[in-house]
Formats: structure tokens, C-alpha cells, sequence
């Protein structure tokens, strides 16, 4: 990095689990804590001017606490992989970017026939989650919050639903497999309009409406707010961060993230148990004084 690459940092964008957010018997309830040092410079940089910009997986219900975490005004907020832009003051959502609603029942129907009966299925539904028996019996020690039940060809029941993000899980399979085994799934010319497949854990694939990702969605954003790649800087670690650390003018993995994300990233820093974030926008801090 130049000395002066971070001259010019209007906006900081951080992906949240394994990045921003560090687990402890305090935090855990909260799914995690940004350290002291962290959350310092992200007030240090916002009380300059910088906006700070917090992107997840997460949807609207597990964002808020983290939100509240920050003690930050003026937070932008990107839920489920890009597939919402959450207002956490008004807790209301600013915009959706919704898989087709024909495109939701392909792509389950799909599912169905190719892992088939076993394929637990949870679907991210505006403010609302939704998922089958499977899913239900799979993951209820995390299901702690209301849901709705529904067998997945009816996930989209009435026309007003929509679906920003689908989650799929295989009994035994990890991600890394399973995500493999989706993109030859839907790795042929019929499909490239209609998905977009990642992950962020070691447990489930997440599919999003084709070109819909946390990339996506800040570039959208920052194109309202006027800002350039080059006046953002992104933190991730798992694949669902790579369209945003890509976009971004500075991209910066953890030490802990993934191969893949690793090797798409203009810098790596020490893991998210080590301060890797905070270290970072220090220098960020050091280069705007």
C-alpha cells in the first residue's frame, strides 16, 4: 500500500461475523462484538466525516443488535447479502432486490429433484423468515426467533411476497461441497440470469437473485451518496464479501478469511480476533489528520 492510499476514504463498508465482530461469553447473545479498538476508530472516522457502512449475510432481525452495538448515527445497513438495504433507525427496509418470484419456484423445484427430499430450504422474506419441516428440524436450536412454516412450493404464496435470499442446506454435506455441487447445478447459460450462489458459513449456500450481492448493493448505494471506488474501503472474510472487496477501491481480508477472498484482496491484516479491522482503519485515521 502507498502512503497515501487512504488520503481520500469517505466511506468504510465491513462485513460483520469473522470480520468486524469478535465472539465472547459476553457478546454471544448478540452474535458477537466489535473490540474497543475497533469500535474507537470507527467513531474517530465517523466523527471526521466518514460514513461507516455495515454489510451481512444477516437479515434485518440479527442487524439491529449489531447496529445498536456500534453506538453510531447515520449507519448504512446491507441485510442478506445484498438482497435488502435496511433502515435501522426507522427499522423499516429502504429497498429490496428480490429474486423473481418465477425464479424462486425454479430454482426450489430444482433443488427438490436434484438433492431431493432430504434438502432443508429457509427462505430471508423481507422482515419475515420462512422454512420447511426439514429446515425446522435441522437448525431449531438457531431458529430463535418467529418464522413461518410453509412446505417450500409455497414459499411464494401470495403475489405481494417476495424472497431476497434462499438458503439451502444438505444433512452431512458441508458448504464447501455443497456450493460446488450448486454451481454445476446452475452453472449453464439458463441459469446466469437467474442466481447467484455463495456462502458465509461452513453449514448452508445462500442464493440471491442473479448479479445481487453486498458488491452490488454498495455500489448502488454509493453512486446515491456520490461516492467513488476509490473513497471506499471494504473489510470481509468469507466468499459473500468478494464482489465488495472487488468493487471497492481498497479491499482488505482478514487474516482469518477465506482462500478465496484472500486472494482477491488488495491487503490482508491480522484476523478479526486480532484487531485486523481496527489496525487498518488506524491508518486510515492517521492518513485523513
Amino acid at each position: 500500500m502507498t502512503p497515501h492510499a487512504f488520503s481520500n476514504i469517505k466511506l468504510v463498508a465491513s462485513d460483520l461475523d469473522g470480520t468486524l465482530l469478535v465472539h465472547s461469553d459476553v457478546s454471544a447473545q448478540a452474535g458477537g462484538a466489535p473490540t474497543e479498538r475497533a469500535l474507537a476508530a470507527l467513531h474517530k472516522l465517523a466523527a471526521k466525516g466518514v460514513r461507516v457502512l455495515l454489510a451481512s449475510g444477516r437479515p434485518p432481525r440479527t442487524m439491529q443488535c449489531a447496529v445498536d452495538q456500534m453506538g453510531l448515527d447515520n449507519i448504512l445497513t446491507i441485510c442478506c447479502n445484498g438482497g435488502l438495504v435496511y433502515d435501522s433507525f426507522s427499522k423499516t427496509i429502504a429497498k429490496k432486490y428480490s429474486i423473481p418470484n418465477q425464479h424462486v419456484k425454479l430454482i426450489i423445484n430444482t433443488l427438490l429433484q436434484d438433492i431431493g427430499p432430504s434438502v432443508c430450504l429457509g427462505a430471508e422474506s423481507g422482515l419475515h423468515f420462512v422454512c420447511d419441516k426439514n429446515y425446522e428440524a435441522n437448525r431449531r436450536e438457531f431458529l430463535d426467533h418467529d418464522y413461518i412454516l410453509r412446505d417450500p412450493t409455497e414459499f411464494i404464496k401470495d403475489k405481494e411476497d417476495t424472497i431476497e435470499k434462499l438458503i439451502v442446506i444438505q444433512p452431512g454435506v458441508m458448504a464447501e461441497t455443497l456450493n460446488q455441487r450448486l454451481l454445476e447445478l446452475f452453472g449453464g447459460e439458463e441459469w446466469k440470469d437467474i442466481v447467484n450462489i455463495t456462502f458465509s458459513n461452513p453449514h448452508s449456500i445462500e442464493i440471491s437473485a442473479a448479479g445481487v450481492s453486498k458488491g452490488s448493493t454498495l455500489k448502488d448505494l454509493c453512486k446515491d451518496l456520490g461516492y467513488e471506488p476509490a473513497q471506499v474501503i471494504a473489510f470481509g472474510d468469507m466468499p459473500n464479501d468478494s464482489e465488495m472487496l472487488i468493487w471497492a477501491g481498497t479491499g482488505v481480508a482478514v487474516g482469518n478469511a477465506h482462500p478465496s477472498v484472500k486472494e482477491i484482496a488488495d491487503r490482508i491484516t491480522e484476523s478479526n480476533e486480532h484487531d485486523g479491522v481496527a489496525i487498518v482503519l488506524e491508518e486510515v485515521l492517521e492518513q485523513l489528520e
